[in-house]
């Protein structure tokens, strides 16, 4: 209310009124709509199925004198019902609109026909379409690839050895995308890609270690590894709301120079001249640090992170600013799982360790405008882009399709036009990657196989991957659908070791790990066991691996054997 009240002062449009108010507008001034009505002899829309009811309300406005209105869209990509988007606009055209003539605009000039047949196939297990089947003049093309991997960071590092191998086979960088499906995901693959000095470009988002809500927490986790950090004190002092804003913060500024010291010195000291309100938010404020600060000195970089979020409530603080709350909470996440990964591997698992490693990877530059970039972004950024090379990470089934969608029919099947979507961005190459695992929140997660994977026609999958290249530099191998029934993803054989065609879900079922051990994981290499934890379900191992670098895996989902 306050909003609105402070536009109509300033005499100013938002641009959702751009529209609003000309639909107001013509509904209660018929004589104003009439006029542009007639105006207007012919109205052209495009991109029909992302229209929300007011942008409809405001087309039947335009369109009543004459009734000349031709649409343009696709059904099958209406990706946009959190905006508002109603997709039965486009599919009950015909009934909305009398002496309707529709063309099917079913030839296709970008991708080969290999990419439309997966995409038909996929996208045909849709109910609520019109219907129309792809089909081009050009190549048949290369078949789908499938890759299958132990974590995120080890997909990370195949899809940086796909990207690799691609380039090696004359695309150019700027002709590669990888997407997924939230934009928390883009952590552990900007991870990989700076150390590997790969250069990239995130569309439609910041860099992970730039988003809001990351450099709020790390802002917590910089004061608390170095209290004399006024930058990262200023950042965090009112975040969340605690009442303390800018006068306060200049008040405590100016004391902290007068005595050449910190400012989190000055609040400890309880030694300044501010209101009885103010001067106990600040008690309070010093006594939550410390609080925090005794947990950051005894426990690991992710646990310090919990229990920030815990302690400021700062998922509640997100929920109640932010319309976007769930996108920036899944990153909130998301660094706590980068936090897990870099723990389980470090000798030194602190959080000023964690924070030098962090700073390390993102102060990377890589940028080289002679090679140009390699693209991440979310499917939904993707859409009306095309690339020769898409790779699509993360499909499993909670993240793509998303959680949300999983008890809804409607919003399960716009996640399927959402695949569809992906799909059709490439116009030569495709690849489609999962991994068994996922961290959330410090818990190591089994994924399962996206549905939509199980939706890609056999005879679009690759029989086989020439991987020499990627296994020389001991990354994750590419899966491929030799066998692959329609039915089970447990036929997809390791390629490059057919001969053995053991399936991956029984990797480790019989093999007994013992400590000094020499064992291979297909995406690390050759390494020694140094630590062997838990039993059965819960075995943990711990390998030093021969090209530097020690990691932890869950027994029971790591793909490594004895050599």
């Amino acid at each position: 209310h306050e909003y609105e009240k402070e536009l109509r002062r300033a005499h100013a449009l938002d641009f959702d009124d751009l529209i609003a108010r000309v639909v107001e507008l013509f509904s209660v001034s018929e004589e104003v709509k009439e006029g542009y009505s007639r105006r207007f002899k012919h109205i052209l829309v495009d991109e029909f199925q992302d229209t929300n009811p007011i942008q409809m309300a405001m087309v039947e406005q335009l369109a009543s004198t004459h009734g000349s209105l031709f649409a343009v869209g696709d059904d099958d990509q209406s990706i946009y019902s959190w905006r508002g988007a109603r997709v039965e606009h486009i599919l009950e055209f015909e009934n909305l609109y009398q002496n309707t003539h529709v063309i099917r605009l079913e030839q296709n000039y970008r991708s080969t026909q290999t990419i439309l047949d997966a995409a038909n196939h996929v996208i045909a297990n849709n109910r609520g379409r019109k219907g129309k089947n792809l089909w081009t003049a050009g190549d048949r093309g290369e078949k789908v690839a499938l890759t299958v991997s132990t974590d995120e960071e080890a997909e990370a590092h195949s899809v940086l050895q796909q990207v690799l191998l691609f380039v090696s086979q004359g695309h150019d960088l700027k002709e590669i995308a990888i997407l997924y499906r939230t934009n928390a995901q883009s952590r552990a693959l900007e991870d990989v890609l700076k150390l590997g000095s790969t250069p990239y470009q995130i569309i439609g988002s910041v860099r992970f270690y730039e988003r809001t809500e990351v450099r709020d927490i790390l802002a917590y986790c910089k004061l608390l590894a170095n209290p004399a950090d006024n930058v990262n004190l200023k950042r965090i002092l009112n975040v969340p709301r605690r009442g303390l804003g800018k006068g306060t913060y200049e008040k405590l500024a100016g004391l902290a120079e007068e005595r050449n010291t910190s400012i989190m010195s000055v609040l400890r000291s309880g030694s300044f001249d501010l209101a009885r309100a103010q001067t106990k938010r600040c008690g309070d404020f010093v006594r939550t640090f410390e609080r925090l600060q005794e947990i950051a000195n005894t426990c690991e970089a992710p646990r310090v992170i919990e229990a920030i979020l815990e302690e400021v409530k700062y998922t509640k603080h997100l929920k109640e600013n932010y319309p976007d709350a769930e996108s920036r909470t899944e990153n909130v996440e998301e660094l706590v799982a980068a936090a897990d990964a870099y723990a389980e591997s470090a000798e030194d698992p602190s959080l000023p360790a964690f924070l030098a490693e962090i700073a390390l990877v993102a102060d990377i530059d890589t940028f080289d405008e002679e090679k140009g970039q390699l693209t991440l972004m979310t499917l939904h950024n993707a859409k009306g882009l095309e690339f020769d090379c898409i790779i699509i990470t993360g499909l499993e089934e909670g993240l793509f399709p998303h959680a949300n969608s999983l008890e809804n029919d409607d919003s399960l099947e716009e996640e399927r036009r959402l695949f569809y979507v992906g799909i059709t961005r490439a116009r030569k190459r495709l690849v489609c990657s999962y991994a068994n695992m996922r961290r959330r929140m410090g818990v190591i997660e089994g994924g399962r196989p996206s549905r939509f994977l199980y939706e890609l026609p056999e005879n679009c999958l690759e029989g086989s991957v020439e991987v020499d290249a990627l296994q020389s530099r001991s990354e994750g191998p590419l899966f491929a659908g030799s066998g692959y029934s329609g039915a089970s993803f447990s036929n997809f054989p390791v390629v490059g070791k057919t001969a053995q065609h053991r399936e991956f879900e029984d990797y480790s079922q019989e093999v007994r790990f013992a400590v000094g051990m020499r064992i291979r994981h297909d995406n690390f290499g050759k390494g020694v066991i140094r630590r062997v934890e838990g039993t059965g379900e819960n075995l943990r191992v711990t390998v030093i691996f021969d090209g530097g670098g020690e990691r932890k895996f869950l027994a029971q989902f790591a793909p490594m054997y004895p050599l």
